[in-house]
């Protein structure tokens, strides 16, 4: 069993127990046998450690350890206390002493202090079969916050994320567990899981992103009140492994939300005033937000040649396009949540019970001077369990017109901007869909089809949202 020793929000990693213990002396006396849980421990400057007792076996029950801290060959603290506040970084020896007469017993645990956790390379070496473990304490939770308590609760956000630098030579499968009182619930550890997708590839940098509804769904009401959030990595190879890891954020986030789109409903006629629509209070759906956000997108091509790319704009849009050669490709988007086949990692729809949902709204700007012929856009509900929502007509009628060259729903400031409405509750009524189905979806699916035959062509999502 692994312990973690932390008091006043110090940030903790583990790797391996290690357990030392005294032999016998040069004479008469019986040298003390003297052990200790302590796990080699990783904190900040500045952290208040939290040290463990050791425990003293020997003929003289009298006899107990005292603790000193070395930086080298330098003593560098006495602890009387139970606890020591490193003051610079580097690798320390905590030593327990126990005397028996002029025998010693004796027991070590090791600290690596660093200057901060957050952007701070983690550079260690964890051994076949050992594990390697970033505990952030209250000083990471509070700059997430912006508070003082070195706590949150789960049921206050609706998503968070990390952007994890791998600055080594090899993928490492990175994990996440969140830490209160009374629980601690690894995220990561779910039926079926894939876990090779949690890989963080050698010099790259990889988002774990955890959405609201997984979280509850993980962790139900033991999850208020987290006091620790630990990203972990396993050594399941028969050779040790050297791993260079950075946690370069943390963010606990709130689904933006669009309290107005106006948009031009109908073409005015001789005698009808011009008709309008305020879509309002349209809670984001998708959220782009880390370093590797579009790394939450499947991009799949249905028909045709051409290539397919996602990206985001220098004003946080996501930017979806097509480069078509001579045949015009039919392409698919898939947003995708917890409980999808493909694992942890590509959660990047704010899974939900859709059924509950009014409708899906995606507001999109087109590209200027572009004719668009016939090319189409629609979005598409997809369950593991209940397969995907072909038999959904595109609703090209009245204000949900989405054919591009017939397109009347622009907002009057800029004729580009259109939005597909799919309306949820609409087709559960009409029993085109089944509400069963749409408590169950795991995937959101965008596709654009019929798209000019030569050049790379697109849109620019504002925004995907819900009411």
């Amino acid at each position: 069993m692994k312990h973690a020793w932390k008091k006043g929000g110090g940030a903790v990693l583990l790797s391996a127990l290690m357990v030392l213990v005294g032999g016998y002396g040069c004479g008469s006396d019986k040298a003390p046998e003297v052990t200790v849980d302590f796990a080699y421990t990783i904190a900040s400057v500045g952290d208040v450690i939290a040290l463990p007792e050791a425990t003293v076996n020997s003929e003289n029950t009298s006899i107990t350890a005292t603790a000193e801290v070395y930086k080298g060959e330098e003593k560098v603290a006495d602890v009387t206390d139970g606890t020591f506040t490193p003051s610079a970084a580097g690798d320390y020896v905590v030593r327990y002493t126990a005397k028996n007469g002029s025998a010693t017993g004796t027991a070590e645990g090791k600290l690596h202090i660093v200057e901060n956790v957050l952007n701070t390379p983690i550079a260690e070496t964890v051994a076949a079969g050992g594990s390697m473990e970033i505990l952030l304490g209250s000083g990471a939770i509070n700059a997430a916050t912006g508070g003082t308590a070195g706590t949150f609760n789960v049921s206050d956000y609706d998503f968070f994320y990390s952007d994890v630098a791998n600055g080594g030579t090899e993928a490492l499968v990175v994990g996440t567990k969140l830490s209160t009182a009374t629980a601690t619930v690894d995220l990561t550890a779910i039926e079926g899981n894939q876990y090779a997708n949690l890989a963080v590839s050698a010099q790259t940098i990889k988002t774990l992103r955890f959405t609201s509804e997984y979280l509850k769904n993980k962790g139900g009401n033991t999850l208020d009140g987290v006091s620790s959030v630990t990203y972990f990595v396993e050594n399941d190879g028969e050779t040790e492994k050297s791993v260079n890891l950075t946690v370069k954020n943390f963010v606990l986030g709130e689904t933006r939300v669009l309290e107005s789109a106006h948009f031009k409903a109908k073409e005015s006629k001789e005698g009808v005033e011009d008709a309008y629509i305020d879509l309002t209070n349209l809670k984001c759906l998708y959220d782009v937000s880390g370093e590797t956000a579009t790394d939450y997108i499947r991009e799949v091509k249905a028909a045709g040649t051409g290539t397919i790319s996602t990206g985001v704009t220098e004003d946080g849009k996501l930017r979806l396009s097509v480069t078509n050669e001579g045949t015009p490709t039919t392409a698919q988007w898939h947003f995708f949540s917890y409980d999808s086949d493909v694992g942890i990692p590509e959660q990047g729809l704010m899974k939900r019970d859709l059924s509950q949902v009014e409708y899906l709204v995606l507001i999109f700007e087109r590209d200027a001077d572009v004719v668009y012929a016939d090319a189409t856009i629609c979005m598409l509900l997809q369950s593991d369990e209940w397969g995907v929502s072909w038999t959904i007509a595109c609703p090209y009628q009245g204000l949900n017109n989405m054919w591009f060259s017939g397109i009347k729903n622009q907002d009057e400031k800029n004729e580009n901007l259109v939005y597909y409405y799919l309306p949820i509750q609409d087709l559960i009524e009409d029993e085109q869909i089944s509400s069963n189905w749409c408590a169950n979806v795991d995937t959101l699916i965008v596709q654009m089809a019929g798209l000019p035959a030569t050049g790379e062509f697109g849109i620019t999502v504002q925004g995907i949202y819900w009411c």
